[in-house]
């Protein structure tokens, strides 16, 4: 519930040593589409780690990639996360 009050490092990729996909001529890649897909269809505020088991496990299983997503380590995160909080 206060995982807004520490501090928060992730990072989340399109994926890890295999290639990516850019997607169709002037469409988005698979791993931008589910990004974009989650931050637009989601109903409530939501942290970091729910976007990140979304876009995983969305892309792993509608394209050839993987994306990867964590909180990173060594570089100062204390367990924290980020909070996307709907527009009023």
């Amino acid at each position: 519930e206060n995982v807004e009050q520490y501090k928060s490092r992730w990072g989340l990729s399109s994926g890890l040593l295999e290639s990516v996909s850019d997607g169709r001529s002037g469409e988005d890649s698979p791993f931008a589409s589910y990004v974009l897909k989650y931050l637009r269809t989601n109903t409530k505020d939501a942290p970091v780690s729910e976007l990140v088991q979304y876009v995983k496990t969305s892309v792993g299983n509608n394209s050839e990639q993987t994306p990867v997503g964590a909180s990173l380590r060594n570089v100062g995160d204390e367990g924290g996360e980020f909070i996307f909080h709907l527009r009023k």
